[in-house]
């Protein structure tokens, strides 16, 4: 199996990849300061590879990078220079929500909504977006998920 992404997928491609795998993975990251010697993608980078990863593993398709998200814990005013300053609560709530429901039109039937960004009320915003969208079954993860069984 290969990564399939969205963006790399004609119309029929997509069409025929949806029949067979009715659901969409979307990572979600920020733009934002953790030291001087990251990259300042390092929520997004991490959240695009094992999203990848996932599509490897699964023939499931992999939406664009959102990169967008709540970012209050280290802002630019506070000399966290290379953060993008935060967005509200209720535009990331929507930017989910929107996204969701053109994926419903499309035919996916359930979405893995993956962050790598560690913030609650960026994990509040992107649940509310999934719960305003009935039409597609959202599961929202992060890495915690992966090992909280092994964190004691």
């Amino acid at each position: 199996m290969k990564t399939i992404r969205l963006l790399e997928l004609s119309p029929r491609e997509l069409s025929k990849t949806v029949a067979k795998k009715p659901l969409i993975i979307v990572p979600i990251g920020t733009v934002e300061w953790h030291a001087d010697h990251l990259p300042l993608g390092v929520d997004s980078l991490l959240s695009l590879a094992i999203c990848e990863e996932l599509s490897l593993r699964t023939g499931c398709i992999v939406a664009p990078l959102v990169a967008s998200g709540i970012c209050r814990d280290l802002q630019p005013e506070r000399g966290y220079f290379g953060t993008v300053d935060t967005i509200q609560e209720s535009t990331l709530s929507g930017l989910v929500s929107d996204l969701l429901q053109g994926y419903a039109k499309m035919g996916f039937k359930k979405a893995v909504l993956f962050s790598g960004h560690f913030e609650m009320e960026h994990f509040n915003a992107i649940k509310k977006g999934i719960e305003e969208v009935p039409s597609i079954q959202g599961v929202f993860l992060t890495a915690l998920d992966f090992i909280k069984d092994k964190v004691k």
